[in-house]
């Protein structure tokens, strides 16, 4: 179990703080935590709300490769985000993102190695491949998608 100090506990939820990677907790003062969570609560929503800059209505119509075009540059921005901002460009990647991008695209999982191309090695294409499999599969077996 985490140990937080008792300034952490007065100014956060703990759903707040079970956010933060472990080795940064107690590396990360008060005011870095506020930056940090306001940061992933961004790049979460980015994920959560994948129509931000498409329609529903247009987002069928587009080939296999424009629908892993449009994943990629949003998968993408958000980790280059993090990156920039002196985080771990792949904390952005949570169930409940990837349970709203399934509820949009139940065929998401298939575009993965396409987006991945797309990124050529800009990221490590590997180390989200596990992460979002792991989730995928805590999902199938926790959830009910569609």
């Amino acid at each position: 179990m985490r140990s937080y100090t008792k300034e952490q506990l007065q100014n956060f939820t703990l759903k707040e703080l079970e956010k933060v990677p472990d080795d940064l907790v107690m590396k990360l003062g008060i005011s870095n935590m506020k930056r940090y969570l306001k940061l992933l609560n961004s790049a979460e929503k980015k994920i959560d709300q994948p129509t931000e800059k498409l329609s529903i209505d247009e987002y069928p119509k587009l080939s296999l490769d424009g629908k892993a075009k449009f994943w990629a540059g949003q998968m993408h921005r958000s980790m280059r985000w993090q990156s920039e901002s002196g985080l771990n460009p792949y904390s952005i990647y949570s169930e409940s993102g990837l349970i709203e991008i399934l509820k949009f695209d139940p065929n998401f999982m298939q575009l993965l190695p396409r987006i991945y191309n797309i990124w050529s090695g800009t990221f490590d294409s590997e180390k989200v491949d596990r992460i979002m499999q792991k989730q995928y599969k805590n999902i199938l077996k926790n959830h009910k998608i569609g």
